[in-house]
């Protein structure tokens, strides 16, 4: 499934998990909720719930191949 396209049929929200979000994040201390956003014209919007206002960094990996991912590093405490 194209993720950009995702949202034009349906709601993307039910596809993926529900009201509860993307993927469950239990164990992970410092996340509350990873929430689908929506997607228009090419670009997809994910919304990342933290538990408090902590340090984040946001890097693009390269490879394998001609593919980019991104990396978003948060910390468990300020």
């Amino acid at each position: 499934m194209d993720p950009a396209g995702a949202g034009q049929r349906g709601s993307r929200d039910e596809a993926v998990g529900g009201s509860k979000g993307l993927v469950d994040v239990t164990g992970y201390r410092a996340l509350r909720q990873l929430a689908w956003a929506g997607s228009f014209e090419g670009h997809t919007s994910i919304g990342i719930g933290a538990r408090a206002r902590l340090p984040f960094r946001v890097l693009v990996l390269t490879g394998p191949g001609s593919i980019a991912r991104i990396v978003i590093d948060v910390a468990r405490r300020w």
